[in-house]
C-alpha cells in the first residue's frame, strides 16, 4: 500500500513538473503590443512586424517609400523609444515600442523640387502630359511636354512661370524646356466641331457678300415682265 502511494505521489510530481515546463514554453498567456502602419499622401509605408512582446527589447523597423519630389514625416501615436534614425523625418526608422503603436507616414511636397502641371484648354479635344511631374531645383533638368491630337488640331503651348526652351517651339506638339520655377502648362487645340460665328466663314452657306441669291429673283421678275409685254404687243 505504501509502495502504491509512493508511486502515485511520484507520478503527480512528474506531471506537475511537465505542466510547469510546458507553460513556460507555451506562448499562451503572453501579451503583445500591436503595430499598425498607414500612409497619407504620395507614397507607401510598411513595418517589419505587426506585434512585439510586452516588456521585451524587440524593435520594429518602419519604412516609408515616398514618390519622387516628396518627403516623409512620421506621426507616431503611442509610447516608444527611437533606436535608429535621427529624426521622425527619416524615411526608415527603428523604434522599441512601450505600448500599442499607430504610425502614419505623411508625405508632403519637397520644397527642393519643382512641380510640373499640365492641362488641356477646352473645348478643344486632345491630351497633354509631361514626362517628369517633379524636378529637383538647380539641376537644369530637361522636361518634355507632349500634346496628342484627338480629332482636333493642336494650336500651341502656353507656359506660365519661368523656363527656357531647349527643343521645339510653342507650336510644336513635343517641346523640351528647362524649368526654373513651378510650371503650369496649357495645351490649346482647335475645336473642329465649333460652328463659325460669322456665316461668311462657312463653306456650305451663301456668303453675305454674294449677289447671286438676290439677283436670281430680280432676273425672274424681269423675265416675267418681258413675256407679258411681248404678249401685249402681239395683240396690238
Amino acid at each position: 500500500m505504501k509502495r502504491f502511494a509512493a508511486l502515485t505521489l511520484a507520478f503527480i510530481l512528474m506531471f506537475t513538473f511537465a505542466v510547469s515546463v510546458a507553460a513556460q514554453d507555451s506562448p499562451v498567456g503572453k501579451q503583445y503590443y500591436s503595430i499598425e502602419v498607414s500612409a497619407e499622401g504620395s507614397g507607401s509605408a510598411s513595418s517589419s512586424t505587426n506585434k512585439v512582446e510586452v516588456d521585451s527589447d524587440d524593435t520594429v523597423t518602419l519604412t516609408a517609400d515616398p514618390d519622387q519630389g516628396y518627403f516623409t514625416r512620421w506621426i507616431i501615436d503611442g509610447d516608444y523609444e527611437l533606436v535608429e534614425g535621427y529624426t521622425l523625418e527619416d524615411p526608415v526608422i527603428v523604434i522599441r515600442p512601450r505600448s500599442d503603436i499607430n504610425a502614419t507616414a505623411s508625405f508632403s511636397v519637397d520644397p527642393n523640387y519643382l512641380s510640373m502641371f499640365v492641362e488641356v484648354d477646352t473645348p478643344g479635344n486632345g491630351t497633354a502630359y509631361v514626362d517628369l511631374p517633379k524636378v529637383q531645383k538647380g539641376t537644369e533638368t530637361v522636361v518634355t511636354f507632349t500634346a496628342e491630337e484627338d480629332g482636333d488640331e493642336f494650336i500651341e503651348w502656353e507656359f506660365f512661370c519661368e523656363y527656357k526652351i531647349v527643343s521645339g517651339d510653342l507650336k510644336s506638339k513635343v517641346i523640351k524646356i528647362i524649368p526654373y520655377t513651378d510650371i503650369h502648362a496649357v495645351a490649346h487645340f482647335k475645336n473642329g466641331q465649333q460652328q463659325p460665328s460669322n456665316p461668311d466663314d462657312s463653306e456650305e452657306s451663301p456668303k453675305t457678300g454674294d449677289p447671286l441669291p438676290y439677283a436670281l429673283p430680280v432676273m425672274a421678275l424681269a423675265f416675267g415682265a418681258a413675256v407679258v409685254a411681248a404678249k401685249k404687243l402681239k395683240k396690238d
